[in-house]
């Protein structure tokens, strides 16, 4: 359900989008779904800090989605933001951003 969530808020179907997010907790403290599953959703709702935020928590519970961090096209909207850059970084220490 976040996938979809995700398509239909970056389709502009923000209402319908947010329904099903309320409905399956997806952006609660305690969701259902990995807190990098949810900084995506977040980015596809305009919530860039929000996602950011997100992030950095999934960088601190060492998520293994966080493998794709430097590669996932859905985060090119915040890739040269600094605080991304940092939490880049310390997933992958060695790669030069």
């Amino acid at each position: 359900m976040a996938a979809i969530a995700e398509v239909l808020a970056l389709s502009g179907e923000s209402e319908q989008a947010m329904k099903i997010a309320t409905d399956f907790n997806l952006l609660s403290l305690d969701p259902p779904i990995s807190k990098f599953r949810q900084a995506l959703l977040a980015l596809a709702f305009g919530q860039t800090e929000r996602a950011l935020s997100l992030l950095a928590a999934s960088q601190q519970d060492r998520e293994a989605e966080l493998v794709w961090i430097n590669v996932d096209p859905r985060l090119d909207l915040i890739r040269q933001l600094p605080t991304f850059k940092t939490i880049v970084h310390e997933v992958f220490p060695t790669v030069l951003s």
